[in-house]
């Protein structure tokens, strides 16, 4: 019987393994490349959440509605996740 989801093994010496367009980390370089990716989306997150909160908790919005807050903050944001995005990717096309 033919497995439907099995991952690719990665070629000797290589970071991360192809899958469906996509790169999983495949070595400890890998996964050691994707610890500052994850650290970075969670902190651009928790401030937005920080700034949404200080709003709600202080009720001083700074004159602002709390969803021109959220879309300036989530449009500082997308920049620096496109960045990140293109950056991992070329990596992981490199070292797989």
């Amino acid at each position: 019987m033919k497995k439907l989801h099995s991952i690719p093994k990665a070629r000797k010496g290589a970071w991360f393994v192809e899958v469906r367009g996509s790169y999983i980390p495949a070595s400890r370089k890998g996964w050691l490349t994707y610890i500052p990716y994850i650290f970075f989306i969670i902190v651009g997150f928790g401030a937005v959440f920080n700034s949404l909160l200080s709003c709600f908790t202080t009720y001083n919005c700074g004159g602002s509605t709390v969803i021109t807050i959220l879309l300036y903050d989530i449009m500082i944001l997308i920049p620096y996740y496109v960045a990140l995005i293109v950056i991992m990717h070329w990596i992981a096309k490199r070292k797989s």
